[in-house]
């Protein structure tokens, strides 16, 4: 009678962690991973780090990673280049490539303007292209601008490719 009790005993504590354990597992496995915050802006930066002096700063644009149920942390998908209107101080945000073939461009803050890297097209303090007659139509095209938001001090843009 004896063994037939601590049989069951046994029995009884080695099935039942065993089965929660497979019913929780399979909870976890069943259950979708939680719901991921919209991309539909990225951020830039805290709008504490655009300077005040109406000078461009280069800026990356942060978007979200997962791997399943994991956020990891945030990765480059591209740049800007953010000011502030001396005038207004208002906040002025313009991509950092330009045309079709998405060509980098760099802040010459000797000269106070942009250059393309490939084209060596320029443009002026708000992006439109200083035309110059040796340089392509096509390739002379203004930097686009680029729509953002503020919210709680933070700078975000709209994400074209979401």
């Amino acid at each position: 009678m004896h063994s037939i009790v601590s049989k069951t005993v046994a029995l009884v504590l080695l099935v039942v962690p065993l089965t929660s354990l497979g019913v929780l597992g399979f909870v976890f496995l069943a259950s979708p991973p939680p719901l991921r915050p919209s991309a539909r802006w990225l951020s830039v930066a805290p709008t504490s780090q655009i300077p005040a002096n109406g000078q461009p700063t280069f800026l990356p644009i942060m978007a979200p990673r997962y791997d399943a149920w994991t956020r990891l942390s945030d990765q480059i998908v591209g740049h800007v280049f953010v000011r502030r209107d001396l005038a207004t101080n208002d906040i002025k945000v313009v991509s950092a490539v330009h045309g079709p073939l998405a060509v980098p461009v760099d802040y010459d803050q000797q000269a106070g303007c942009f250059i393309s890297r490939c084209f060596g097209v320029r443009f002026d303090i708000n992006g439109t292209a200083i035309t110059d007659r040796n340089v392509i139509p096509s390739h002379a095209a203004d930097m686009p601008a680029v729509d953002f938001t503020i919210v709680d001090d933070v700078l975000f843009v709209k994400n074209t490719h979401s």
